[in-house]
């Protein structure tokens, strides 16, 4: 008996211990933070509704970036925009995380649905998030090497959470369907052009999109804690036709819905960091 209290103390304590760990906030590994939320978009369509939700804005440029500056929600937040590919998010990101020091970086944007039941302007937060790294292995087959996800710090993905629980996603219509939008943790995955279908099978991935694992790279090596919203926009199919709302005519007509989703859930999400 006086075994089995011990060990069901022991096991009490641990709870409390990776509790009390979960529920310490992240905070970056190399510098003193300046109290200021880094917010990031890949395109102009995925930063106005930050920008419209910004109190007291004020431009500034650092180098050859510009970056609005002002306050959401109360938060000191910082406002800009990358664009589009990989060596554009890292370079952008590793300039402003250096030169402002956040103490948290989010990135918001669209992404291809590849997941059929998702829909878009449903909203996916990064629980996990891959950089697929392709090796030839004939000329007609392609494998990935085995890589971990990577992933926001739990404290960080738990106040994710408990913003999903408070939030009321908004109404779409889309293709004649009107629906209420979702949002909810899963799996992201960022390709090439021409390899979204094959890495979203091989990852199970929700979305796929072009920037976020540069993104977040560059900050897991800067060692600032960060997070990655996406919203769902077509199909990742590239048949360029509008009826089943995927290939590039798809994602002119449903990317605006899936920034504006996915930006309205970051505004919300941005009070609870």
């Amino acid at each position: 008996m006086a075994m089995i209290a011990r060990l069901s103390c022991l096991a009490l304590l641990l709870g409390a211990t990776i509790a009390a760990a979960q529920e310490e906030p992240a905070r970056p590994l190399f510098y003193t933070p300046n109290d200021v939320i880094l917010v990031l978009g890949a395109t102009p369509q995925e930063v106005p509704v930050y920008k419209q939700a910004m109190k007291d804005a004020r431009l500034r440029r650092t180098g050859g970036v510009e970056y609005w500056e002002g306050h959401i929600a109360g938060k000191a937040v910082a406002l800009a925009e990358t664009g589009v590919g990989k060596a554009r998010a890292s370079t952008v990101t590793s300039l402003l995380v250096t030169v402002l020091k956040p103490r948290v970086v989010l990135m918001s944007g669209t992404a291809g649905r590849p997941n059929p039941e998702m829909r878009a302007g449903d909203v996916i937060v990064a629980a996990e998030l891959y950089e697929p790294v392709g090796v030839k292995i004939t000329a007609k087959e392609l494998a990935y090497w085995k890589i971990e996800p990577m992933r926001p710090p739990a404290s960080l993905l738990a106040l994710a959470q408990k913003a999903i629980a408070t939030y009321q996603p908004p109404t779409e219509t889309v293709a004649g369907q009107t629906y209420q939008t979702k949002v909810r943790t899963g799996i992201v995955v960022t390709s090439d052009e021409g390899r979204q279908a094959d890495t979203a099978e091989t990852f199970h991935a929700d979305l796929g999109e072009m920037e976020s694992a540069a993104f977040a790279r560059s900050c897991d090596i800067l060692g600032v804690p960060c997070i990655v919203v996406r919203g769902g926009s077509n199909k990742p199919q590239a048949n360029g036709k509008d009826d089943d709302q995927s290939g590039y005519q798809g994602y002119r007509h449903l990317s605006p819905i899936a920034a504006k989703d996915a930006a309205l859930f970051g505004v919300h999400l941005i009070k609870y960091l």
